[in-house]
């Protein structure tokens, strides 16, 4: 059994969760099937529910118990005409805030960044596979400043939404500072900054573990995707300090025209990428840097970059797998202990761009 605070709780005849002191205070606790009593022991709760670790026989199980029924939180619930300016932004941070899940529907004009707390999830109706036009649901930047759009807390949750920057300020679309975070079917365009960063620099957090599929990033001033961290726990192994930023996968990508690289991985480790596509980049499509070990490319593609694929001096031990690189593009490694497997005709020939050492 695990314990959490103190606090034991058993399931009445109902199947409500019921706070006790190693008892229940009324009814019978359920026997499981195979005759043993069933407890409960609460791991943490959220707004509708508790988390529970329930013993059965010798196993221990987590599961979700539900004390009642919830629906996803409206904005149009928190919003208040009489904030102005600030209006569609306020209403977001209570919907955010009030535990639940967060739909919408149209276009979102923030007067200031939004962090998304721990455990939040926004979500929209469908983000556009288009340069220049708006999805179904987009959440539209409409200030100054060097700050984020959106900064994703630990266990955050962000889909079918674009996110447009329209080249305000210098901040980034979104930066990730929390761990476990899920980025499905989201489109970032027109960052003053990068427009998704994983990461950051000097400072400590925790941003690993992190899943992404069908991002798509478009036209940022800075990169478009760009994963590293930098603090003081500097060594010989990592001089620019030891990254949170690792575990990750990617799933598909769509990375296209952004001012900086594409796709750049710097102070980062063991992140996995399926299937990304990098096109049309007024630096590198793909820009492996120092501080980047451990980081695989499978199946990807590159085309027409105005600088060459790289690989810096720093980079260790990454992998390039079945790429297809087109029209201008290629890898070159600056001498590091990388490994690339070209595709097509190349990889008939096996061969082998570099080497681990």
């Amino acid at each position: 059994m695990l314990a959490a605070a103190g606090a034991w709780a058993v399931l009445d005849s109902a199947g409500q969760l019921e706070a006790a002191t190693g008892a229940p205070t009324k009814g019978t606790p359920p026997t499981s099937d195979d005759g043993l009593r069933g407890h409960v022991d609460k791991l943490g709760s959220s707004a509708g529910g508790e988390m529970v670790a329930t013993s059965r026989g010798n196993s221990v199980e987590r599961e979700l118990s539900w004390t009642r029924a919830t629906s996803p939180a409206s904005i149009d619930e928190f919003y208040s005409a009489s904030n102005g300016i600030a209006a569609e932004r306020m209403a977001l941070e209570a919907a955010l805030a009030s535990g639940r899940a967060v739909s919408f529907r149209g276009l979102l004009t923030l007067d200031r960044p939004i962090v998304m707390p721990p455990n939040s999830s926004l979500s929209g109706e469908g983000a556009s596979s288009f340069d220049d036009s708006r999805g179904r649901s987009c959440i539209l930047r409409g200030f100054a400043g060097n700050e984020p759009t959106i900064t994703m807390m630990s266990d955050c949750q962000l889909r079918n939404i674009d996110i447009d920057g329209d080249l305000r300020g210098t901040g980034n679309g979104i930066t990730v500072k929390g761990t476990r975070i899920v980025v499905e079917n989201v489109s970032v365009r027109k960052a003053g900054g990068d427009n998704f960063r994983i990461g950051g620099d000097n400072e400590n957090l925790n941003a690993n573990g992190w899943r992404i599929s069908g991002l798509r990033s478009y036209a940022a001033r800075g990169r478009g995707f760009y994963c590293h961290h930098t603090n003081s726990r500097a060594s010989k192994t990592f001089p620019l300090g030891a990254p949170d930023v690792n575990g990750g996968q990617m799933f598909g990508g769509d990375f296209i025209r952004n001012k900086g690289d594409n796709f750049a991985i710097g102070n980062a480790v063991d992140n996995k990428f399926f299937g990304p596509m990098s096109q049309e980049s007024s630096a590198s499509n793909f820009h492996f840097m120092k501080g980047a070990r451990g980081n695989h490319i499978y199946g990807g593609y590159s085309e027409d970059g105005k600088k060459p694929d790289l690989f810096d001096v720093g980079a260790a031990a990454n992998a390039i797998l079945f790429t297809q690189t087109v029209a201008n593009s290629g890898f070159t490694d600056a001498g590091g202990p990388n490994f690339i497997l070209p595709y097509g005709g190349a990889l008939e020939r096996m061969a082998v761009l570099g080497s681990f050492r």
